[in-house]
């Protein structure tokens, strides 16, 4: 359980501050003259300010939560062109594997969290040459870039 003061100004903050510097003038030349009543005037002029400040009391019941990592999932058509899903996925599973040991030591969550993410770098990984490739596909342009990938990736 955690206990917060909340300001809600019963007008905007841009004004809230306008009126505060318009009345630190006020009493600053209040200050400077020596006036009686100065520093009860210039109390009052906070309190009025805490007023329109609105403070409310806030309690909130708060559960801490692990880390979440958000994954995104490409599962269209254009992952399956000519083989680059299943090369990527061959690359990471051998990655995660040789990493096995330093993996060790985490709970099945955690270990589910390694695995989603290094799934979804892979993902993003493949996203840009795949819409590339998909947009230039029926072209001289797109034989060529897709020449390239199945030579470079050895698909």
């Amino acid at each position: 359980m955690s206990w917060s003061v909340e300001f809600i100004p019963f007008v905007p903050w841009p004004v809230f501050w306008a009126v505060a510097a318009a009345g630190l003038v006020l009493l600053s030349l209040l200050f400077w003259r020596s006036r009686r009543g100065a520093v009860l005037r210039a109390l009052s002029f906070l309190l009025l300010l805490l007023a329109i400040a609105n403070p409310h009391l806030k309690q909130e019941d708060r559960e801490p939560l692990n880390d979440v990592v958000a994954v995104v999932v490409d599962d269209t058509q254009s992952q399956t062109i000519a083989g680059r899903t299943h090369r990527a996925e061959e690359i990471r599973k051998g990655e995660t594997e040789r990493l096995a040991t330093k993996l060790a030591g985490l709970d099945d969550k955690s270990r589910a969290a390694v695995e989603a993410l290094t799934k979804g770098i892979v993902r993003k990984l493949l996203h840009d040459p795949t819409v590339r490739l998909k947009d230039s596909a029926g072209t001289n342009r797109g034989e060529r870039l897709a020449d390239s990938v199945r030579e470079l990736f050895d698909l």
